[in-house]
């Protein structure tokens, strides 16, 4: 059973609906498959305009210091800290259009891609100790994202030219929005 949120702007409407994929393809996407997964057809906003979004990062590491004027200033502080100075590990992107359908390619699979970044390194970089224990759990391969991940720059390449981004048609989707824009901002402008 998966869940995709269900989106009904006009009715003032969100939550998540199970829906049974029966054939569904979790795509790990590395450096040398990230070019043939751009020019899949079924990458495509015109026809998927609902993008679930949902990074995987090395936690919350770092707290700013200082005074802070109220609660939401040291939340922003923190995020911004974290975000400036730590590497995203992994990006999934689900596409979905009005109807709650998710690309098939033509192969009669939905499609769920998983981009997997190769800048975190664990011995070099800084990290939340529990946030990575359960990466490794959910199956992160640190030590292939290193050799075979994506390298930010060309990513962020090739976002900015699929007309993903910047398209007042497109409608992001995610859970804990804060950390996922931040990530993504950051991949987009590195």
């Amino acid at each position: 059973m998966f869940s995709v949120l269900c989106l009904f702007p006009e009715l003032g409407r969100y939550f998540l609906q199970p829906i049974e994929l029966k054939e569904r393809a979790s795509v790990r996407v590395y450096g040398g498959t990230l070019r043939t997964v751009y020019q899949r057809a079924c990458l495509r906003a015109d026809d998927f305009p609902y993008i679930a979004i949902d990074t995987e990062f090395s936690g919350i590491a770092l707290r700013p210091l200082g005074n802070f004027k109220s609660s939401s200033e040291y939340h922003f502080h923190t995020l911004k800290v974290n975000v400036d100075l730590l590497k995203v590990i992994q990006l999934g992107l689900t596409f979905f259009d009005e109807k709650e359908n998710l690309p098939t390619c033509g192969i009669g699979k939905y499609y769920i891609w998983q981009f997997n970044f190769r800048e975190f390194d664990r011995d070099e970089d800084v990290y939340a100790h529990d946030s990575i224990e359960l990466l490794t759990h959910s199956g992160i391969d640190f030590e292939k994202n290193i050799e075979q991940g994506i390298d930010a720059y060309r990513f962020s390449d090739l976002m900015m030219s699929s007309g993903i981004v910047l398209n007042d048609n497109v409608h992001w989707v995610t859970f804990h929005s804060a950390y996922d824009f931040g990530y993504l901002l950051k991949l987009l402008t590195c």
